[in-house]
């Protein structure tokens, strides 16, 4: 599958609705959001090993 990689969770906010996640990725860090599927707890943990899909139509290219 095009854009997908592996990446681990380092880091973690809850805020009810959605949890912002801190991932770990050949090097990079991503800061990514994901909104809670249940209320009272995040999706993922700490160390926990995840693949993360980018697909090209939610891709917005910035300038510098």
């Amino acid at each position: 599958t095009t854009n997908c990689f592996r990446a681990q969770v380092t880091e973690l906010v809850y805020s009810g609705a959605e949890t912002q996640y801190v991932l770990s990725a050949g090097g990079q860090t991503w800061r990514c959001s994901m909104m809670n599927a249940r209320p009272g707890r995040a999706g993922f943990g700490i160390g926990e090993k995840v693949v993360v899909s980018l697909p090209p139509e939610a891709l917005v290219t910035l300038e510098d």
